[in-house]
């Protein structure tokens, strides 16, 4: 966390599965944040569907 106020710009990764629930997610088991969280990087997933019930 910053010891002033003084505003902190971290990278941010965006992860878009391809699969829409078919194969992929953006469940943390495909793509893990231990990784990133050492390395003070956010990491943003969305799940989404594509194909209908």
């Amino acid at each position: 966390f910053p010891t002033k106020n003084e505003p902190v710009k971290r990278p941010v990764i965006v992860f878009n599965h391809p699969g829409g629930f078919y194969t992929w997610s953006g469940q943390t088991y495909y793509e893990g944040p231990h990784y990133l969280l050492d390395q003070d990087v956010v990491l943003v997933t969305v799940n989404y569907r594509l194909g209908s019930l």
